[in-house]
């Protein structure tokens, strides 16, 4: 039986080998950082908005929409005739209607959703894709945010680059491109581009974005195809909407 996902997200075991070589910041979230000032009457600001929670204010692409987690504060945009699911609010069983790939069995896509639903990730992909590849893999994004922090230190960025390296050995990936972005004084962004292959034994084209966010969390983005000349572009493209954090 061929996989419509391909392999579980690289981040189930990526996540946390980064946050030990980069420094955890322990169970300190961002709001314990530090003490807030005294409130003041104003009705409006216990109202505030957590940053990143709420979608983005600017339009989405022509032909896309934005879909995302608030409670993870993060969002990108895709596609409008792709599924989305955001799993932190889905059981199993309502997931798994949603989702119907022909020549894939339920326990298998049983087996990939559980994997996502452990992350309360977002699911997104083009269902047409599946029934034209030879591969039946369903073209794909996996989003989520780690609750870690990670101490923003020198170096980090840096420390992580190295980490992810060893993470795309373990599973033989080749990486055709890793690059890293300023996103703003805080906030780093990883985009890598790779090439490996599937258990079946066909050869999958990936993205990943690695968001160090300014609230020192990670948010990781994976996009996946077996048809990188039709959908490269797409997923270039929605990789590029990101906003996290």
């Amino acid at each position: 039986m061929r996989a419509a996902l391909g392999r579980p997200l690289l981040a189930a075991v990526t996540i946390g080998s980064l946050i030990a070589a980069a420094g955890c910041g322990g169970t300190s979230p961002k709001s314990a950082a530090a003490p807030s000032k005294t409130p003041t009457a104003s009705p409006s600001a216990s109202a505030t908005p957590v940053p990143g929670s709420q979608q983005p204010t600017q339009a989405a692409p022509a032909g896309y929409q934005w879909v995302g987690n608030p409670s993870q504060a993060i969002w990108l945009a895709v596609p409008k005739t792709w599924v989305a699911l955001n799993l932190s609010h889905l059981s199993l069983s309502q997931a798994l209607k949603r989702v119907s790939l022909k020549g894939v069995s339920t326990a298998a896509m049983r087996a990939n959703l559980t994997s996502l639903k452990q992350h309360d990730a977002l699911f997104i992909a083009d269902l047409t894709s599946a029934s034209t590849s030879p591969n039946q893999f369903a073209t794909n994004v996996n989003a989520f945010c780690s609750p870690e922090v990670i101490e923003p230190g020198l170096g980090a960025v840096s420390v992580l680059d190295k980490a992810l390296r060893v993470e795309y050995d373990k599973i033989h990936a080749r990486v055709l491109s890793l690059k890293n972005a300023q996103a703003s004084n805080t906030a780093v962004i990883i985009n890598v581009e790779l090439a490996l292959q599937a258990t079946a034994g066909y050869t999958l084209t990936e993205l990943q974005v690695i968001d160090l966010t300014n609230q020192s969390s990670i948010c990781e983005v994976t996009l996946s195809t077996d048809n990188p000349a039709k959908y490269l572009g797409t997923l270039k493209r929605i990789s590029s909407t990101v906003h996290a954090g």
